[in-house]
C-alpha cells in the first residue's frame, strides 16, 4: 500500500507549472518534466503568483527526461501532444505508474489506454484560470478545483486517487474523487465547445463576449447540441444546465480562453479534442450538430487550426 504518493507532471505550461509550484511549496514529492527554456529557467527557481502572494526562487524539481520512481504521471500538455508525451513516458520507468489525463475535450483517457492499458489510466477535469507569464513564471488567477476518476474504475485506482486527492488538497486547489467522471468531462465540454471557439473567432475575451447578445445566442445553440449528444449517451447534466452555465459565465467574466490565448500567441489550437471528437461522436449517435460543425469547419481552415 502506498503511503506517500510520488507525482510526476508532464508539461510546464500554465496548469502544469501552477500545480508543480503549489505541490512543491506544500511539501509534496513532485517532479516536473519540461523542455527547452522552461528547463533552463528552473535552474534559478520558478516565479509564482497566487493567493499567497508572490514567491520567487521556488525550487521545483525539474527534469528533461523521465527519471526516478513515481506513482502517478499527470499529463498537463495540450491534447494534441498527449500521445507523443505518453509514448515517451512509456519507454521509461514512469511507464509503470498510473497515468492521468488533465486535458480538455474528449478521447484523452482512451488515448492513454492505447499506450498503457485501461488498468493504468485515470481521468481528471480541472477548473482553474492560470497563465504562464514566461518560461518558469506562473500566475494563478482564479478557480482551482479538480474532479478525478476513471472511465474504468478499480479498487486500486480509487485508493491511489484518494491519496492523490489528499496530497493536492493541502494546496489551495480543491479535489473530489467521483464515481462517474464522464459527467464532469461533458460538463466542462459544454462550456469549452461554446465559449472557446467563439472567443477565438471574434478575437475577444470572455468579458466582452458576454456583453454581445448574438454571441450568447450562438453559445447557447452550441451548448444545446452538446447537451443533446450527452443525453443520447445516457448522461443527464441537469435541469437548465445551459442557462446556469451562461449565467455563471456572465457573473464570472474573465479574460482569454485557452483557444484565444493559443491563437494570439501563435500556437496551435485544441480544435480536434474540443470540437472534432464531439462531432465524430454525434455522427455515430445520430445527433445533428450543424452549428458545431460550421464552427469546426471555420476554425480548421485557420493555419493554426490544423488537426
Amino acid at each position: 500500500m502506498i503511503n506517500v504518493v510520488r507525482i510526476a507532471i508532464v508539461g510546464a505550461g500554465a496548469v502544469g507549472g501552477t500545480l508543480a509550484c503549489y505541490l512543491t511549496l506544500y511539501g509534496s514529492k513532485v517532479v516536473l518534466l519540461a523542455r527547452g527554456r522552461s528547463l533552463e529557467a528552473a535552474k534559478g527557481g520558478f516565479y509564482f503568483e497566487g493567493p499567497m502572494g508572490v514567491r520567487r526562487g521556488i525550487k521545483v524539481e525539474v527534469v528533461g527526461e523521465p527519471n526516478g520512481d513515481v506513482d502517478v504521471v499527470i499529463y498537463a500538455t495540450k491534447a494534441y501532444d498527449l500521445m507523443e508525451a505518453a509514448e515517451g513516458v512509456s519507454e521509461s520507468g514512469w511507464g509503470e505508474a498510473f497515468q492521468m489525463t488533465l486535458q480538455n475535450g474528449l478521447g484523452n483517457e482512451e488515448a492513454l489506454a492505447e499506450v498503457f492499458g485501461r488498468e493504468k489510466t485515470l481521468s481528471s477535469v480541472i477548473y482553474i484560470s492560470a497563465e504562464r507569464v514566461r518560461p518558469g513564471a506562473f500566475r494563478h488567477l482564479s478557480g482551482g478545483r479538480i474532479y478525478m476518476g476513471s472511465l474504468w474504475m478499480t479498487k486500486e485506482k480509487k485508493e491511489l486517487l484518494g491519496l492523490l486527492r489528499n496530497e493536492i488538497s493541502r494546496t489551495p486547489i480543491r479535489v473530489e474523487v467521483v464515481d462517474d467522471i464522464r459527467y464532469w468531462i461533458f460538463r466542462k465540454l459544454l462550456w469549452n465547445a461554446s465559449f472557446n471557439p467563439i472567443t477565438a473567432l471574434l478575437n475577444m475575451e470572455i468579458d466582452f463576449i458576454v456583453r454581445i447578445p448574438e454571441a450568447l445566442i450562438l453559445a447557447k445553440r452550441i451548448m444545446g447540441e452538446i447537451d443533446a449528444l450527452v443525453k443520447a449517451i445516457g448522461i443527464n447534466l441537469g435541469e437548465e444546465v445551459i442557462e446556469k452555465t451562461v449565467s455563471a459565465t456572465i457573473e464570472m467574466g474573465g479574460g482569454e480562453t485557452s483557444m484565444l490565448a493559443d491563437l494570439r500567441r501563435g500556437r496551435r489550437m485544441e480544435i480536434e479534442a474540443i470540437l472534432g471528437r464531439p462531432l465524430q461522436m454525434g455522427e455515430r449517435m445520430g445527433v445533428e450538430m450543424t452549428t458545431l460543425k460550421t464552427i469546426y469547419e471555420i476554425l480548421t481552415s485557420h493555419p493554426r487550426g490544423v488537426l
